[in-house]
């Protein structure tokens, strides 16, 4: 884009689901956008090392925080669009549901999960009795105890696909793909022009900024002195393949609520495969998928309050102490996963590829598992959009877009009530506890 750039014109930093969902949406609306991915390709780092799991938005139900009616409502949404693109797209999708496994003295919980998935308007929740579970998915559980929660809108899709055909979508609607752009500085040329530099020495010029760069957002926000109370903490989630084991469903364990991660657990995949994972340990590096360690991005991490005030809360440390032999021992990962499939042994499991999860962490130490969302006049700052990102990335995008465009109207941003409104209304309050 030329240095006196369109006033609609948006780079878009980041070509994953989020990115190029925010950047097919902005191209709808008229505006001309160049999507820059620090890549060569698609796909390389959280959008393609994931489960491949659109969610039905029963766990974020159950889980709840302050913005859980906006995530389930866009996971109910999103669930549906996403299937209907890739059908429309030729992206292979399956809707295989969900399957939620109550230990044993976990029943109240399944009930729990059960109502409020209901409440949000979930469609099709039951809880099925142990021999419907076993009728099911014969090689799950010791067929004595458990019941399960059916979530039947849950679906496996091919996330790289679904990507790519998003990518498709959007270019065919004038974005352009600039691959092999690490953007390192953004400045301001003015009060209406912003200039991105690459590492390598390209420039553009651009009205508005649309930060989607994942493991790295908060680094983009910071250098235009924005939400400097957030920093983003990575956490390496291992996999492993397990051969041999056959399931129809997603198989999940009740989640524990005092943490943002699900656990272990068992995904079939749209080839016939089955991944078991993933864990969550803290990583060395934002980038660090096979344990390596950044020295420098190490360094600056410690040198965070957010980190210390994180690593030294009872929460962390519970979590730590769950999951530190989950990660660095064989054992207790196949410990985990025969607490769902216990006839599989050691030798069924093989290497896959490790994800990294963006966790934004704020200067109380406090591990954010909501959207969080920063609208500025000549800029828009996606800081938090982990799981179930990719399954909320289509209505996702119209909600960013839709902020832009109040603040273009209302010269303010806008309140996150006055999107959700305008999104899903009326979004239902929790209900008051009985009398």
């Amino acid at each position: 884009m030329p240095k006196n750039p369109p006033e609609k014109s948006v780079a878009v930093i980041g070509g994953g689901i989020i990115g190029s969902s925010i950047a097919r949406e902005l191209a709808l609306e008229g505006h001309e956008v160049a999507v820059l991915e620090k890549e060569s390709t698609l796909g390389f780092h959280q959008s393609g090392r994931n489960s491949g799991v659109l969610h039905s938005g029963t766990v974020q139900a159950y889980l709840s925080d302050e913005m859980a009616s906006l995530k389930v409502q866009m996971c109910i949404e999103g669930n549906d669009k996403a299937k209907k693109f890739c059908k429309d797209h030729g992206v292979a999708v399956q809707e295989c549901g969900t399957l939620y496994i109550a230990r044993k003295g976990e029943g109240e919980k399944l009930e729990e999960m059960l109502a409020s998935g209901n409440w949000q308007g979930i469609g099709g929740l039951r809880i099925l009795s142990n021999s419907e579970l076993a009728k099911a998915e014969p090689r799950i559980g010791n067929g004595l105890d458990e019941t399960a929660l059916l979530a039947p809108s849950g679906a496996i899709v091919d996330s790289i696909g679904f990507l790519k055909a998003v990518a498709r979508d959007a270019e065919s609607l004038g974005v352009k793909y600039v691959f092999d752009f690490p953007v390192t500085q953004v400045q301001r040329v003015d009060d209406k022009i912003l200039s991105l530099h690459s590492g390598i020495g390209h420039e553009l010029f651009v009205s508005h900024v649309v930060n989607a760069a994942g493991l790295y957002a908060d680094k983009i926000a910071h250098q235009m002195d924005l939400d400097l109370e957030y920093t983003i903490i990575p956490f390496r989630g291992e996999y492993r393949e397990v051969d041999g084991l056959e399931i129809k469903s997603m198989i999940y364990h009740i989640p524990d609520k005092r943490f943002p991660f699900l656990g272990v657990h068992l995904t079939p995949t749209i080839d016939g495969r089955v991944i078991a994972g993933p864990t969550s340990a803290l990583a060395f590096g934002r980038e660090s998928y096979d344990g390596e360690f950044n020295k420098e991005e190490t360094r600056e991490m410690l040198s965070t309050r957010n980190f210390w005030h994180m690593a030294l809360s009872p929460k962390t440390i519970a979590l730590y102490l769950r999951n530190r032999k989950i990660s660095k021992s064989e054992k207790a990962f196949l410990g985990e996963v025969q607490e769902i499939a216990p006839s599989v042994t050691m030798q069924d499991l093989s290497s896959h590829p490790a994800g990294i999860r963006a966790q934004v962490v704020d200067r109380k130490g406090k591990m954010h598992n909501a959207f969080i969302v920063d609208f500025q006049k000549d800029s828009t700052h996606v800081l938090n959009a982990v799981s179930p990102g990719m399954t909320c990335a289509l209505p996702f995008a119209e909600y960013v877009v839709r902020g832009i465009k109040f603040y273009e109207r209302e010269g303010r941003a806008p309140t996150k009530n006055e999107l959700m409104e305008k999104m899903y209304s009326p979004v239902r309050p929790a209900p008051s506890p009985e009398p």
